[in-house]
């Protein structure tokens, strides 16, 4: 199944298949790179992504390899929500053998809930969004939450969602209320973490 951008196609398993094409990448270095194309698998991850995973979390600042390896498998396990967005090249076939092994993870975005009583805050939070830099900008990011927005409220109908944004990433913020979350405020801390100058709580109440 295939189709744009803004109409994704679930299917049994639950992962959503989307033709990547036309989608508009970020800059690098000032100049426009080639367009991401192929077919972008929205779906959760499984035990055999790990290494999918890990490839992901080595775009965080500060993760080495290692490091990755050893946390893409305790992700998967222990993350109620965990979303990842896979990129198979146009030319290969979904019916090839060899589709799934040759699809190339592009963004990952997970969510847990926050413990009664442990915090003020009741809900669910984002772990976060990683997106490949390579294919930032051609609705990926905004795909991966829009999947995960689904996942949490069919795991709780109606649950609070909430994430952290840089207020000054105009961008992001508005990528984040496009899929349904809402700018509730901005503050400093969170459970006893100290957030980014400018952070913004956003907060979706989960279909379902």
């Amino acid at each position: 199944m295939t189709s744009s951008l803004n109409t994704p196609d679930h299917d049994p398993r639950g992962a959503v298949t989307i033709d990547a094409r036309g989608g508009a990448p970020a800059a690098q270095g000032g100049a426009a790179a080639a367009e991401p194309r192929g077919r972008l698998t929205v779906r959760a991850a499984r035990p055999e992504d790990a290494a999918r995973v890990a490839r992901l979390l080595c775009l965080r600042a500060g993760t080495s390899v290692d490091q990755a390896r050893q946390q893409a498998p305790t992700m998967i396990e222990n993350l109620p929500a965990l979303v990842i967005a896979t990129l198979t090249p146009e030319d290969v076939s979904a019916d090839d053998e060899d589709a799934d092994s040759l699809a190339v993870p592009v963004a990952l975005s997970g969510a847990f809930f926050l413990p009664e009583g442990m915090f003020e805050e009741d809900g669910w939070m984002v772990t976060g969004l990683l997106t490949d830099p390579d294919v930032r900008r051609g609705g990926i990011g905004r795909a991966v939450l829009a999947e995960l927005v689904r996942q949490v409220g069919a795991l709780q109908p109606g649950a609070v969602l909430q994430t952290f944004v840089d207020a000054t990433h105009h961008a992001a913020v508005a990528m984040h209320m496009s899929v349904g979350f809402q700018r509730v405020e901005e503050r400093r801390t969170f459970a006893g973490m100290e957030m980014p100058e400018g952070g913004v709580v956003l907060a979706v109440v989960c279909p379902g």
